[in-house]
């Protein structure tokens, strides 16, 4: 399949490397020579250096040829306006990136399909989803469900007290209650698909996959003082900010939000007045003005801030003086391991959630979803049997599969 990506930053490599890997033949484009340079580096793929915007480029690099579209700059316009390009050179399938989320409401009174699109991919509406599971199942770092949410994927950090601790990962479901799979380990940076005799170590995160109704169980058993989250505080009035203030409004106690900027904070109060979120106006770095808010009461902190610095600095400002769960968003990937390092946990990169979701609808009908785990280590992935799959001839425990799948 010949897909085409236009935008060469951290979506548009990711998705590059990984369709890459399946032997797909992948043209990047992008207006930044410096960005496609840092591509050329680590992915083979063809890439070339212009303005998706012109149909005379387009036309150059062959996009009559093309069955697949991935617009990912910056720029909603800019997306758009490629798709319809595409539209109108009869590409079969064409996907965008869309933060405005408007574009991505059912109720838009201008469908994508009259852009061309035959799908939007929001990493802000992505990241909200996800960092409201989170919310809603405290105690675990990550949290994924597939089947419609009849599976849930859950990590869940091994401590010094937990009874798992040096044991096999065989001897583990002794340990704890319930039906659960031991999917994955994470140890450091690396991401481990364990066999039976691997030991499970303090400071792991293990990666279970379980029935929604056995997670609470399994929650338990790693943190005993894990407890239904009440009230959070995010810190931002972005589009993320904004959006995940509104999904919590109706499901939590008490939502707070505070926004540096005078006339955003002011916007965000007439917006979110009616749904009973507080907002105040100033910083997260402010001590004062978090001791204002009850930290002690908070049970989630969710750093969603345009300033990746500033949201790393709040979390752990917010972990000194408060008891609840740190949740950070940051958009370099080198900071995750950094924050990681120091203690947060829970650190969301909403462009690595936009590249799983993409994956899932470029790879067709038979995955029906993707989920990088820890970033990009390892992928877990929702498969639709056909009659004709070799998998369906043999029990599972007789499967011979690759080495490194489970």
């Amino acid at each position: 399949m010949r897909i085409l990506i236009a935008g060469a930053g951290t979506i548009g490599t990711n998705l590059a490397a990984a369709l890459a890997t399946e032997g797909q033949e992948v043209v990047v484009i992008d207006s930044s020579e410096a960005a496609l340079a840092r591509l050329e580096a680590s992915v083979d793929c063809q890439t070339i250096h212009g303005n998706a915007l012109s149909a005379q480029t387009l036309e150059d690099l062959g996009i009559r040829h093309t069955d697949l579209l991935v617009t990912v700059t910056q720029d909603d316009a800019t997306n758009m306006a490629v798709c319809r390009l595409a539209d109108f050179y009869n590409v079969p399938r064409k996907l965008a990136r869309v933060r405005n989320p408007e574009f991505s409401d059912p109720n838009c009174p201008v469908p994508s399909e009259h852009f061309g699109i035959d799908h939007i991919i929001s990493p802000e509406g992505i990241a909200v989803e996800h960092i409201r599971r989170l919310v809603r199942c405290p105690g675990v770092l990550e949290a994924v469900d597939f089947e419609g949410g009849r599976i849930a994927l859950r990590a869940l950090l091994v401590s010094e007290d937990s009874t798992i601790a040096g044991e096999r990962v065989i001897d583990v479901r002794q340990h704890l209650p319930g039906s659960f799979l031991v999917a994955a380990i994470r140890r450091g940076s690396r991401v481990i698909i364990p066999g039976g005799s691997e030991q499970v170590r303090i400071g792991d995160t293990v990666y279970l996959v379980s029935a929604p109704d056995a997670v609470d169980g399994l929650v338990k058993a790693f943190n005993p003082m894990a407890h239904e989250a009440r009230q959070v505080l995010i810190f931002g009035a972005g589009v993320t900010g904004m959006q995940l203030a509104r999904r919590l409004a109706g499901e939590l106690d008490r939502v707070l939000l505070i926004e540096k900027d005078h006339a955003r904070a002011h916007r965000a109060a007439d917006e979110l007045d009616e749904l009973g979120v507080e907002v105040l106006h100033g910083s997260a770095l402010d001590v004062d003005l978090l001791g204002r808010c009850n930290l002690d009461r908070i049970d989630f902190f969710i750093a969603l801030s345009d300033d990746d610095e500033e949201n790393f600095m709040s979390a752990l400002l917010f972990r000194k003086f408060g008891h609840g769960t740190p949740i950070v968003l940051t958009n370099e990937l080198h900071y995750i391991d950094i924050m990681e390092s120091v203690g947060l946990d829970i650190v969301i990169n909403p462009r690595i959630l936009a590249s799983s979701a993409l994956l899932r609808h470029i790879r067709g009908s038979t995955v029906l979803s993707v989920a990088r785990l820890h970033g990009e280590e390892a992928e877990m992935l929702e498969f639709k049997a056909s009659a004709k799959s070799a998998v369906t001839k043999l029990p599972l425990k007789d499967q011979r599969l690759p080495a490194g799948m489970l």
